[in-house]
């Protein structure tokens, strides 16, 4: 890291503030999914949710310099699936806690949360550290400043659309810096319906959305694709990815979705970016 070249220097900034700019009842997250049922997370609770974890964590000790490591999902063995699974005791095994009760710490003895302390930090100062696939070797640490992330941002709302619309998760969570809301879905796109995508488009007026191209093959395949009831006037950007998209799948998309921009998104674990086509 010392040899790295200094990006303005005596500039200070926090990725979190940045990222928390908005704190008001416009929607920052929507949850759609095969079940039908719909959770939105405005951006005034997200601020609060991220108040209380930031106030335990203060508790706990972490402080500026610490780290703090999340294990992949596959190695994950206890799971409450039931209410009652809390009354179970887990005290023998080493430094652990369930979440609700770690979460306690962040609330005073009145019941109310402080507010979040930002700590102000170099345009460098790593914020997060991502690791390679491993396929051409041992995975690799990547360390990313927040400086950078927020350029990934900048980066969207200079090249696509510029206003507080609506993006599909896959553009990423830095987005909340522009106060976008991000769409999620969860299970199989064709499921409950051959046009369901197509639905969820109309539905939450989605403007940019990412599908595998496994998923567009499969539109093209079975020949799944938006009705004339269908308003999908609010589209204006699909991305493709995941896998190499097809050159057949370019003059279906034209076919299917006049005047929509249509690429090809390769992503690069390294960077945190993506390469389009």
């Amino acid at each position: 890291m010392s040899d790295l070249p200094k990006w303005f220097e005596g500039s200070k900034l926090n990725f979190a503030e940045n990222l928390l700019r908005y704190r008001n009842d416009e929607v920052a997250i929507i949850q759609d999914g095969e079940d039908s049922e719909i959770e939105k997370f405005t951006f005034a609770q997200m601020y609060e949710e991220v108040k209380l974890y930031s106030a335990a964590f203060r508790k706990f000790g972490l402080k500026k310099g610490d780290r703090v490591a999340l294990p992949s999902l596959e190695k994950v063995i206890i799971v409450a699936s039931k209410p009652n699974s809390y009354s179970k005791d887990i005290s023998a095994i080493r430094n652990s806690c369930f979440l609700n009760e770690f979460l306690k710490l962040g609330y005073e003895k009145d019941g109310s949360v402080p507010e979040i302390q930002f700590e102000q930090v170099s345009f460098s100062h790593p914020v997060t550290i991502s690791y390679t696939s491993g396929t051409t070797g041992l995975p690799k640490a990547i360390i990313h400043g927040c400086g950078i992330l927020m350029a990934v941002a900048n980066a969207y709302y200079i090249n696509f659309d510029g206003d507080r619309g609506w993006a599909s998760w896959t553009i990423n969570s830095t987005l909340f810096f522009l106060g976008h809301t991000l769409v999620l879905f969860e299970g199989s796109p064709y499921y409950l319906s051959p046009t369901h995508m197509w639905d969820l488009i109309q539905k939450h007026k989605i403007s940019n959305i990412f599908f595998p191209s496994s998923v567009i093959d499969e539109f093209q395949k079975r020949g799944f694709v938006p009705t004339e009831k269908h308003d999908i006037s609010s589209l204006k950007l699909v991305f493709a990815g995941g896998s190499v998209v097809k050159p057949a799948s370019y003059d279906f998309i034209k076919e299917i979705l006049k005047g929509i921009t249509f690429t090809a998104s390769y992503g690069n674990s390294c960077s945190l970016k993506s390469f389009e086509t």
